[in-house]
């Protein structure tokens, strides 16, 4: 009598082991020494918790609920092939050679145990299990292997973003200094001017790729709220931002109570992305308006410009990391930078525990950001 299948993996643990880390290190997307090495380590681990799986009942309903659950609930502990794909990621795998691997796991088992002895009236539901378990094994490994990876990508733009501060600083200060020393006729000058913009913008994009590798390594933005009045900051900051965009005339209105618990620095920030925002994507010579305006328990900032209407099914994407509307292949080319602007400001409501929206409408697009004005409103 065939054995069952989970039995056959029980059974034959060190058998599959050997057969599997020969097929994978046949691939030649797979160096075999490491390749023998992880799997031999690793792969008696899975296989057990696979034949736990396989033994445990299972009813079609219970079949069709598994496949609809997300692989990485919340609160949910590692499973073995989960730290296994993370291993894999700090060992600079590749997704497609974790994928090698479960293709060689899938075909070492099965063909094991289809040469043990004939099938018989289990074979077609211990396959179809067996098929399941490493789907879903799969699945937790895909899951895990592009979490770790991401992290690590964020930790290395950070660092980079970090490291890459020190020394443009001087070059900034440099600059600085020459255009104090050096007179607003010489030759010189134009040039200085243009090198000391240059650092700024630099120096711009270096801050907005730190921001995104903190909040996305699960931190969030950090902010320092103090009872501070919103207004005259906003009218400061849109004091240093009109000179970079004079044509589009940009206008400020306050409305109602405008003082409350703020990160000012972050809303300085955030209004200065929206205000680039419009200026680089709206319509070339288009006024920008800027409002605040004051509610009993939140104060709402919005930024609103005229240009080519943002379609709905891309509205979402503008608050994603590097995610950018192109408004076609006459699209402004000064319009392109890293896509961070948008995201920061989702990362700086969320962090006030707020929301912004966007709506765009008749040739008018509306960043509106909402943020509660007293810490007992943002729980």
């Amino acid at each position: 009598m065939r054995q069952r299948l989970a039995e056959f993996i029980e059974a034959n643990g060190p058998k599959i082991v050997d057969r599997a880390a020969q097929v994978a290190a046949s691939f030649s997307l797979l160096d075999p020494q490491p390749v023998n090495g992880h799997l031999r380590e690793h792969l008696p681990d899975i296989l057990e918790a696979i034949a736990q799986d396989l033994r445990t009942a299972q009813s079609d309903a219970e079949a069709v609920h598994r496949a609809q659950t997300p692989v990485l609930a919340a609160n949910q502990p590692e499973t073995v092939t989960g730290a296994y794909a993370r291993l894999r990621a700090q060992s600079g795998f590749t997704l497609e050679q974790v994928f090698a691997e479960y293709r060689a796991l899938r075909e070492s088992v099965l063909t094991l145990w289809s040469d043990s002895s004939p099938p018989d009236e289990h074979a077609l539901r211990d396959m179809a299990r067996f098929n399941q378990a490493i789907d879903q094994a799969l699945a937790e490994s895909i899951a895990n292997f592009s979490a770790e990876s991401e992290g690590w990508r964020n930790v290395f733009l950070g660092t980079l973003a970090h490291d890459l501060r020190g020394p443009l600083s001087v070059n900034l200060l440099t600059a600085e200094l020459l255009t104090r020393i050096i007179p607003e006729d010489a030759p010189a000058a134009p040039l200085i001017e243009r090198l000391r913009r240059s650092g700024a913008r630099m120096k711009s994009l270096l801050d907005d790729l730190l921001d995104y590798s903190k909040a996305s390594l699960g931190g969030g933005l950090r902010i320092v709220p103090t009872y501070v009045d919103l207004d005259p900051e906003l009218q400061d900051e849109l004091d240093l931002l009109r000179p970079l965009f004079p044509e589009h005339g940009i206008s400020y209105q306050s409305r109602g109570q405008t003082t409350g618990l703020f990160d000012a620095s972050r809303i300085r920030e955030a209004v200065a992305n929206l205000v680039i925002n419009a200026a680089k994507h709206g319509d070339a010579n288009g006024p920008i308006r800027v409002t605040l305006e004051g509610e009993a328990s939140a104060t709402s900032l919005s930024v609103e410009n005229e240009g080519p209407v943002i379609p709905d099914h891309t509205m979402s994407a503008l608050f994603m990391p590097f995610g950018q509307f192109k408004e076609g292949p006459d699209s402004n080319p000064e319009a392109d930078s890293l896509g961070l602007g948008l995201f920061i400001v989702r990362q700086i409501a969320i962090a006030h525990g707020g929301t912004v929206a966007a709506t765009s409408v008749g040739g008018r697009t509306l960043f509106t950001v909402r943020l509660p004005s007293d810490e007992k409103d943002r729980r």
